[in-house]
């Protein structure tokens, strides 16, 4: 089984945004890296953490160690220039193990995070090198155990638009979607079967349906962007698909007589009847 290490770059209340005073590093990296480990689980990755509580402290090497045995670690942070407000730098960077072995991936995450976040200045990887190999102390443990290592930025907290944009939930959401899906690109993997993510949908019944699995259509009609949702939870996020009994049986009534067929044809499926 694949395994990751993340880790949620400081603790407590550490680094405030000197241009949004809501934001604090720590606690905003905090909530990416649960997100992302949600994430990561559904292509059946086990997700190691560095630490369980947010307001904990450990030393930098130790939690880089914590990576013993993983595929990968990864620190999450926001970056910061000096003390004040700095409107006029926002790029991504991926902060690599001088190595060299997360290169690919740090550059794929760093343009991952330049697009959702829209910065003006491109994505880069940088490698630093101290007295006793990479300068920074979670990717020096994480190499003392030899795994893949890699510091992620998501940009500036030293910027007002790009703090003002990490301190929305939606748009962390989004970030823990998307890099998570660049991981499992490199490691190629895919999501564990559709039919677990829905298992979630307590509504939709197992068993009534005597002729087949009816999360089996639900989920058909939602690959084929019938139904619209990805089922990964009830928050009350409009990606939720959320299906009375009724409901269902009427799809899939609907499915057998042939209502979606066209559709599913057209999106590369197979039409529930033959049509002539």
């Amino acid at each position: 089984m694949m395994k990751i290490c993340l880790d949620a770059g400081h603790y407590g209340e550490y680094n405030r945004s000197p241009a949004v005073s809501e934001y604090t590093e720590a606690e905003c990296m905090w909530k990416l890296h649960l997100l992302l480990k949600s994430e990561l689980e559904k292509y059946g990755v086990q997700v190691i953490l560095t630490r369980t509580e947010q307001a904990r402290d450990m030393s930098l090497t130790e939690r880089g160690r914590r990576g013993a045995g993983c595929d990968l670690f990864l620190s999450l942070h926001s970056n910061a220039v000096g003390d004040g407000v700095r409107e006029d730098i926002d790029y991504p960077v991926a902060y690599v193990a001088i190595d060299g072995k997360a290169d690919e991936i740090g550059l794929a995450l760093a343009q991952c995070v330049e697009k959702l976040m829209g910065t003006e200045q491109a994505a880069r990887i940088e490698k630093r090198r101290g007295s006793n190999g990479d300068y920074y102390g979670v990717l020096r443990g994480a190499a003392q155990v030899g795994t893949m290592a890699l510091i992620l930025e998501h940009s500036f907290h030293t910027n007002t638009q790009m703090t003002e944009w990490l301190l929305i939930d939606g748009n962390l959401k989004r970030l823990a979607a998307a890099e998570a899906a660049v991981i499992a690109q490199y490691f190629n993997l895919e999501e564990e079967e559709n039919m677990l993510r829905y298992e979630r949908l307590s509504d939709i019944p197992d068993n009534w349906d005597k002729e087949g699995d009816p999360r089996a259509t639900i989920e058909k009609l939602m690959n084929a962007g019938i139904l619209n949702g990805d089922g990964s939870d009830r928050s009350g996020n409009d990606d939720i698909v959320d299906l009375s009994h009724d409901m269902v049986r009427t799809l899939i009534l609907e499915y057998r007589g042939g209502a979606f067929d066209r559709a599913l044809i057209a999106a590369g499926f197979e039409p529930a009847v033959e049509i002539s």
